[in-house]
């Protein structure tokens, strides 16, 4: 009974045309059987195959650390709001503000840059002089006044920052500067961070500078040439500027397949890295914490070799999956939609090659949205677009394997008492026009005809 009854409130939401997923990955779906994380001294890590949003690999993804620079991949995309590739923007006082030991492009007062220089000053070299006047050039455009201070500026432009951060569904962590450098107030979570690299891969603007090794800006005063701290993108240790001037040669740990996207690294927050991942069709996306310097190169090499050799797409569900009856009351007239039920598409989830059998499925409703009576569903209150109408939970041998949330595209209304007097008056108007064109079917059906009579 409980099966049939999850299964029509499903088949509601595809009814009522609402049904977009979206991938959002698990606590803790597979463990350290799949690798071992005892290789990899990081207090927290989360890594995901992000075509399917199948999470592979997590160590305390929910605890909050302090994401050091990783931090200015928020800052760029949250100057993006505001800011064009070309725009032109000139160096000032701000540079001065950051912190004496943190990393720095090297950038003059004075200088000129458009925004995408500066955003490869502050992606490759993970300069804190380029966040600091981004951030000053933003805050003046969120104000409308060119004139405000540079710490003004920043700090709206830090309050931009947080919204930003809110939007995106990072709700475990809070941002005090553009730069990342070592406070307190300062901190997120690996999933967190790892929602924000999701939407900066999306932005081919930020996706290739992330990915890029080097990058040399010629200007007629000066000549800047910036060398990714990812040591992942980095083919030779030759010239690199930052640890590694004392060696020499190939790179060993160079891995042709990594794509990005930032590092972070400071005394409290040590090595922190997210990184992406690409080949045959795989795409893996991880945000690794508080780890160790010279190890964190090597054991995310492992980490995804490993995942490649013993993984691979395994499907879930098929088309027509979810074709389902339903029933379901107290929802608006006005929020009823007409359709064909089915589930559009396969899904996918990437998984141990051992694993075999068939995938079992529940769905799970929000409780704060719905309750269940009978074999019917209430709509507690008004549904809004971006919520989440609830989970479906795939299984493997009674073990979870996967999950895939649902989410509303559009509003959806609860009943209240006009809807039920219109839906009264609709029937019943209903009913006696059946009546009627019964009446008539039936006299002309039989050849009756009415008579009338003439005094």
């Amino acid at each position: 009974m409980g099966s049939r009854l999850l299964n029509k409130f499903l088949c509601y939401i595809l009814l009522l045309s609402v049904f977009v997923s979206s991938f959002i990955p698990m606590e803790a779906v597979l463990s350290a059987n799949s690798y071992n994380s005892d290789n990899l001294r990081s207090s927290g890590y989360i890594v995901i195959e992000n075509n399917t949003g199948t999470e592979l690999l997590t160590h305390y993804a929910d605890e909050k650390y302090y994401p050091a620079s990783t931090t200015k991949l928020l800052t760029a995309l949250t100057a993006l709001d505001y800011l064009s590739a070309y725009d032109k923007i000139k160096v000032g006082n701000e540079i001065y503000l950051a912190p004496d030991n943190s990393s720095s492009a090297g950038i003059k007062k004075g200088d000129i840059f458009t925004f995408d220089e500066l955003l490869y000053a502050l992606l490759l070299p993970s300069g804190s002089d380029a966040s600091l006047t981004i951030a000053t050039s933003c805050g003046r455009k969120i104000a409308k006044n060119d004139n405000l201070s540079e710490a003004e500026s920043i700090t709206l432009f830090v309050n931009a920052m947080n919204n930003k951060a809110q939007k995106i569904g990072m709700n475990s962590s809070n941002f005090v500067s553009p730069h990342g450098y070592y406070d307190e107030k300062h901190y997120s979570t690996p999933r967190d961070m790892l929602l924000l690299a999701q939407k900066c891969i999306k932005n081919k603007l930020l996706l290739k500078i992330c990915g890029t090794a080097k990058y040399k800006v010629v200007h007629t005063k000066a000549t800047y040439e910036w060398y990714n701290t990812n040591l992942l993108l980095q083919k030779s240790l030759d010239g690199l500027p930052w640890g590694y001037s004392e060696k020499k040669g190939v790179n060993s740990n160079y891995n042709k397949n990594i794509k990005g996207i930032k590092t972070g690294s400071n005394e409290k927050a040590k090595k922190c890295l997210i990184f992406l991942y690409e080949e045959n069709g795989v795409q893996f996306l991880g945000a690794v914490f508080k780890c160790e310097e010279e190890q964190i190169w090597s054991e995310v090499n492992k980490m995804t070799a490993y995942l490649m050799e013993n993984y691979n797409f395994k499907t879930l569900h098929k088309n027509g999956l979810f074709k389902l009856k339903y029933k379901i009351k107290k929802t608006s007239i006005f929020s009823m939609k007409k359709g064909h039920v089915a589930e559009k598409g396969s899904i996918q989830a990437y998984l141990p090659m051992e694993m075999s059998g068939d995938f079992d499925y529940k769905f799970l409703p929000n409780p704060q949205l719905t309750a269940v009576k009978g074999n019917r569903f209430y709509l507690k209150q008004d549904i809004k677009k971006g919520q989440k109408l609830g989970s479906i939970i795939f299984t493997n041998n009674d073990k979870v394997v996967y999950q895939k949330d649902i989410t509303a595209v559009e509003d959806i209304h609860k009943a209240y008492w006009f809807d039920y007097v219109i839906s009264f008056v609709v029937k019943t108007l209903i009913l006696v026009g059946v009546v009627i064109v019964a009446i008539i079917f039936y006299f002309h059906r039989h050849g009756k005809k009415v008579i009338v009579l003439k005094k």
